[in-house]
């Protein structure tokens, strides 16, 4: 039986924390860890995380340490006595004394086919970028952001239709898969003294830097249709744009050659083609058809 601790925040570590639990006969949960309760939304409420409220469905042992720099949350993640550390989109740098602590290190699944899109953003840079294929790797962490040693990686495509939130569970899914699939190769390989990792090749490397909320904001005049319509996919659903003075989102549009019928829904971009916007969230609305909006906001 291998006792494992688990690192996580967001959603997307929550189908591999279930998959590991599902296979309670080869793993023990020791302890989840998760960032804390912050707080959000309009009333300032402390909100927990999608990894807390799921450990405690699960009832689970649940840490929240801000981070490990006190002596207190070391002694106490160490006391676990953990074999091996899982961590997935925890949000919290590990220092190399927390990555020596469990004997077969700590493993991270990562939403790209490392090297390429390291850092916080890897599912968003690859559509923006429009990348026609992007994956999970399994790794073994150093000290370094998303540079250790590749285990094993799955590959996933990319469609021109691809969008954040479809590719974000379907790649989470994925990582699930990996994880199974190949941790216990992993830990059978190290007792036997062999290392079945691989380094990363540091000359391909590129950098998926966190969003910034002045990456939402689409400017038809100045962008070319194939950006605008990667932004709306990649950044879903927070892209946006002011039409009239009224910000709205833009949840659902396409690409068109031309503006047959002087339709308003269709906007002229720096490539002198148009985009069409489809369906749309006016601030503090529900998302709704571009026509009805047209009708309620623009008509004279």
């Amino acid at each position: 039986m291998i006792d494992i601790i688990f690192m996580g925040t967001a959603d997307f570590a929550c189908p591999i924390l279930e998959k590991l639990i599902q296979n309670n006969k080869n793993y023990t949960i020791k302890a989840v860890y998760t960032q804390p309760p912050r707080p959000a939304g309009r009333g300032k409420k402390l909100r927990k995380t999608p990894i807390h409220h799921m450990a405690e469905s699960l009832q689970l042992t649940i840490e929240t340490p801000k981070d490990f720099n006190n002596h207190t949350a070391y002694t106490k993640l160490k006391s676990y006595n953990a074999d091996i550390f899982i961590v997935v989109a925890y949000g919290l740098i590990l220092q190399q004394r927390i990555l020596d602590i469990p004997q077969y290190g700590c493993l991270n699944i990562h939403g790209s086919l490392l090297p390429s899109w390291r850092g916080a953003a890897p599912i968003h840079r690859a559509i923006i970028a429009g990348d026609q294929q992007t994956g999970v790797t399994l790794m073994k962490m150093d000290r370094q952001c998303d540079t250790g040693n590749i285990i094993a990686q799955k590959q996933y495509s990319l469609s021109n239709q691809a969008r954040l939130d479809n590719v974000y569970h379907d790649l989470s899914l994925l990582g699930a898969d990996i994880t199974i699939e190949y941790l216990p190769q992993y830990i059978a390989e190290c007792d036997n003294n062999h290392d079945i990792t691989r380094l990363q090749d540091h000359t391909l490397a590129s950098y998926a830097k966190k969003i910034d909320k002045s990456e939402y904001l689409l400017n038809f005049s100045t962008m070319d249709t194939n950006m605008i319509d990667r932004i709306v996919r990649g950044l879903y659903p927070h892209a946006y744009c002011f039409i009239n003075d009224v910000r709205i989102k833009v949840l659902q549009g396409s690409i068109v050659e031309e503006n047959h019928k002087n339709d308003p829904s269709h906007f002229l971009c720096q490539d002198n083609q148009y985009y069409k916007l489809h369906i749309i969230q006016p601030a503090g609305k529900k998302p709704m058809a571009f026509n009805d909006f047209a009708c309620g906001y623009l008509s004279s």
